[in-house]
């Protein structure tokens, strides 16, 4: 993208790379459950497994007991944006 920068009061237009952002769904699913819905965060495309699995952990939701049992992304059949929301599913229930 072409952007206009400022230095010591004169003007350059150059050349430059910006980050998206975009929204992640965050849900969580035991056996038999529903998914339910845990958090909406913004982030950079890119690993959203990783960052839902992550953002459990650090939350407290899940611990190093807990068994993950499959990670899925959105389903693209009905979804313009599948990778927006992430299920992670659990051998134990939710709550």
């Amino acid at each position: 993208m072409r952007v206009t920068a400022y230095r010591a009061g004169v003007a350059e237009e150059r050349e430059d790379r910006l980050a998206g952002e975009e929204p992640l769904a965050i849900r969580v699913a035991g056996p038999g459950q529903a998914p339910i819905d845990v958090a909406i965060t913004m982030r950079t495309p890119g690993h959203e497994a990783e960052l839902a699995v992550g953002f459990l952990r650090t939350e407290g939701l899940i611990d190093d007991r807990t068994m993950l049992t499959a990670i899925t992304i959105g389903d693209s059949a009905t979804q313009a944006r599948p990778d927006d929301e992430v299920t992670i599913h659990l051998a134990t229930a939710f709550d």
